[in-house]
């Protein structure tokens, strides 16, 4: 599961898009077109997403499964040594609940910009106490940043693990 979570997620996604220049061929509104929209993660992620859907629908499974594997491999490769997209969230809830439950909350604090280009702060909760900050383009990925923080504390001894309240 995690393996397939670190895969199939829009970086990755959006890499395999270029490889086959899916930017060059999308029709974008104006706007898009001149904030760079051709090589927005997000949106050559979600391309080639489209392009998995057209070969599935177009030719089943096993050939859609052939296409992910021969385009994907290279992350495939990098999740098994542990060095590409590492899920810093569930490693945090794996350290923080290893005693029992706890209340991990992650907070938005501030947020800049346009919807299409915004910077957000987020703030890492456990049982009320911040633990740590991460910024990003997404609340997903500031979020991640957060955990990721909180991880590299707890390692380097600046944080106790939390416990179950």
């Amino acid at each position: 599961t995690r393996a397939k979570a670190s895969v199939v997620c829009k970086p990755a996604c959006a890499e395999c898009a270029a490889n086959f220049h899916v930017g060059d061929y999308m029709l974008l509104g104006r706007g898009e077109e001149m904030s760079g929209g051709r090589t927005r993660v997000s949106i050559l992620g979600n391309a080639f997403e489209s392009v998995i859907g057209a070969v599935y629908l177009d030719n089943g499974y096993e050939v859609a499964a052939k296409f992910i594997l021969g385009h994907m491999q290279k992350f495939l490769d990098l999740v098994d040594q542990g060095i590409y997209d590492h899920d810093y969230k569930s490693d945090l809830q794996e350290i923080a609940q290893k005693n029992g439950d706890v209340d991990i909350r992650y907070e938005v604090v501030r947020d800049e910009g346009p919807d299409h280009d915004k910077t957000i702060w987020m703030e890492l909760f456990i049982n009320g106490k911040a633990l740590g900050t991460g910024i990003g383009k997404s609340k997903k990925e500031a979020a991640q940043n957060a955990a990721k923080e909180a991880i590299e504390r707890l390692h380097k001894g600046e944080l106790v693990p939390p416990s179950p309240e």
